[in-house]
């Protein structure tokens, strides 16, 4: 059963100071609270039960006790209790023990240590610059391992198996948080130099699994991406090249090293997307094609440093050509026609007489593919004709490839919106929102 822990969090997120605990503060405390909540409904055991045990005391406490928790020794005797109890939750926890897979808990962990890191990083240290390295690096970890294409275990040794290397990583810096912010008693230089020698052994660790996932990146050029697309459409695969589009006009700048090949990808896959548009018969590689596109969506809105995208990026562009002689073989054109057909698809959009802006570049989209998006283009609409006089924002949300430009495409254009708004409609994209 999950802690009450109301009360408790309430009084906690005040707290920047605990006596007798120097290194911590309230907010700490309340992050651990929540992922313990979250671990409670995949898991327990009899150190869970003691430390849940530990929080509805201290909730109770809390909740009939004064205001001044200070001075409530009874409440701080708990406290230093419950602080002793947590080194266990500061390790991935086993996979066996919970519903969950090992990588849903590791990318869970990982999480969470970057909470703690939010709740240390203004308290005193003088190894503010290498926690915001390993910040940074727990950030990317979570990136790999949300890219399925690459993180997947791979014919590498096990001693090179880099799901195992990122878990003792995590657990290292695990255990450095626990040991620096949650000791009871005085702090002394004794303290700071353990903290920076075990950052330092834990970066030296770090540079090397990423050397691992680079090697495993390389293996893992030709694995094929379990199919996420589950419904095959034109309009589908359009909203996810609408949502490329966006990003790369949103993040051109910022990838200056691998810009390149992000033009390339998006004009290759909208140059596949019309030549499937011309052999419908071949609509099932929409989803080999919507994979390409949610995978690239995915590596460009995440969290990836540009080596990694310079890895993955041509991994990428790999795919493409496989699925277009995929598509060759079907209709029985030679491989090199295919691809030919595609170039000179881009030369064409070259031609000064053709060729459209980045920005304006969007592939056509038929009216009747917008099956299931009609009540929601008509209650937009409506909103939008209506007789309101105050100024209105409506916001279209979700995920990549869930058609929200598009969407969007269609009351821009509704005839009625048209007449209504004539001398006022105006599409722009905006950025760092």
């Amino acid at each position: 059963m999950a802690p009450q822990i109301y009360h408790l969090t309430k009084a906690l997120k005040s707290k920047y100071f605990i006596p007798g605990m120097p290194g911590c503060n309230g907010y700490i405390i309340v992050t651990v609270c929540h992922y313990i909540m979250k671990l409670c409904s995949s898991r327990q055991d009899q150190q869970d039960g003691k430390v849940i045990s530990l929080l509805n005391q201290l909730n109770f406490e809390v909740k009939n006790g004064g205001t001044d928790l200070d001075e409530d020794q009874s409440f701080m005797m708990l406290l230093r209790s419950f602080v002793r109890e947590l080194k266990v939750f500061f390790k991935v926890p086993n996979s066996k023990s919970t519903t969950q897979n090992q990588i849903e808990l590791l990318a869970a962990f990982i999480d969470f240590l970057l909470e703690i890191y939010d709740g240390i990083r203004y308290l005193p240290s003088t190894h503010k610059d290498s926690l915001e390295i390993c910040q940074t690096e727990l950030k990317f970890f979570i990136t790999f391992l949300g890219d399925k294409p690459a993180s997947q275990p791979t014919s590498l040794d096990e001693s090179k198996n880099v799901l195992t290397d990122i878990e003792a990583v995590a657990n290292d810096i695990g255990s450095l948080f626990y040991l620096s912010y949650f000791y009871i008693g005085k702090r002394d230089s004794k303290q700071d130099n353990r903290q920076g020698f075990a950052i330092a052994d834990i970066l030296g660790k770090v540079d090397q699994v990423k050397e691992n996932i680079k090697e495993q990146c390389m293996a893992a050029s030709w694995k094929k991406l379990t199919p996420k697309t589950i419904v095959v459409s034109l309009f589908l695969f359009d909203s996810l090249l609408d949502d490329l589009n966006i990003l790369m006009i949103q993040k051109f700048e910022m990838c200056t090293d691998v810009k390149d090949q992000i033009r390339t990808i998006h004009e290759e896959l909208m140059s596949l997307r019309s030549f499937l548009e011309q052999h419908p018969e071949l609509e099932g590689f929409l989803v080999d094609t919507s994979d390409i596109a949610y995978e690239v969506l995915y590596i460009l809105t995440s969290y990836a440093p540009v080596w990694y995208l310079t890895l993955r990026l041509p991994q990428v562009m790999k795919k493409i050509k496989l699925t277009s002689e995929q598509v060759a073989s079907q209709v029985e054109i030679p491989p090199e026609d295919v691809a030919n057909r595609i170039a000179g698809m881009l030369k064409d959009s070259e031609n000064p007489s053709r060729k459209v802006s980045l920005e304006a570049q969007t592939p056509s989209v038929k009216e009747d593919i917008f099956v299931g998006l009609d009540d929601e283009a008509n209650e937009i609409t409506e909103i939008l004709l209506g007789n309101q006089t105050e100024q209105q924002i409506i916001s279209i949300w979700g995920m990549p490839g869930l058609g929200k430009t598009t969407l969007a495409k269609k009351i821009y254009n509704d005839d009625r919106i048209v007449r209504t708004f004539s001398q006022t409609r105006l599409m722009c994209y905006l950025s760092n929102i």
